[in-house]
């Protein structure tokens, strides 16, 4: 007999091709094998898993949502950072960006990563390999599937080194010359 687990409801709005973007709840297992802490979203989107359980805000149906077809999660307001981004996750550098998606639609956003030397470009950390990747935008975390990036224009005038990691206040990140040079 199958054991049941009751999961944590993470909410966000989904967007899938031709399809309007639809709010609702991602299913996260509340215990993973280390037994001391969540599965984070980054983590769901991000694993081998073919189909994601979303549970529809509208009607609490259940889809199974195909990975690779999700074109990008926003998460919702007030959700905390440890169901977001996998423990450890540090941002040392950011740069500024505008996402053209295969849709045509653009994303202004800045998209932060850690490099602890400060030696990973931005294009350094787009190939490490995740199809998802966190980006912060006006209107929320934004999680992104690469592959619905056509292209990412990157702004030169504000990629650096991030000062702070308080993702509730970007006032207090700063970038430096060197850093805006070398960030693409």
């Amino acid at each position: 007999m199958p054991h049941y687990v009751q999961k944590l409801r993470v909410g966000g709005r989904v967007s899938q091709p031709n399809l309007a973007p639809r709010d609702g709840w991602f299913l996260l297992f509340p215990c993973l094998d280390s037994g001391d802490r969540s599965e984070t979203l980054l983590e769901l989107l991000n694993s081998s898993r073919t189909v994601i359980p979303f549970i529809l805000a509208e009607n609490n149906e259940v889809l199974l949502l195909t990975r690779v077809n999700i074109d990008w999660v926003v998460v919702q307001k007030g959700v905390e950072p440890q169901l977001i981004y996998p423990p450890g996750h540090a941002v040392t550098s950011e740069q500024r960006v505008d996402l053209r998606l295969i849709d045509e639609s653009h994303v202004h956003a800045i998209i932060q990563w850690d490099s602890p030397e400060r030696v990973d470009r931005l294009s350094d950390f787009l190939n490490r390999g995740q199809m998802f990747v966190a980006a912060e935008t006006e209107f929320g975390t934004l999680l992104v599937n690469q592959l619905r990036v056509r292209e990412t224009h990157v702004a030169p005038s504000a990629a650096g080194e991030a000062t702070t990691v308080d993702r509730r206040n970007h006032g207090g990140m700063s970038a430096s010359d060197d850093e805006r040079r070398r960030s693409a």
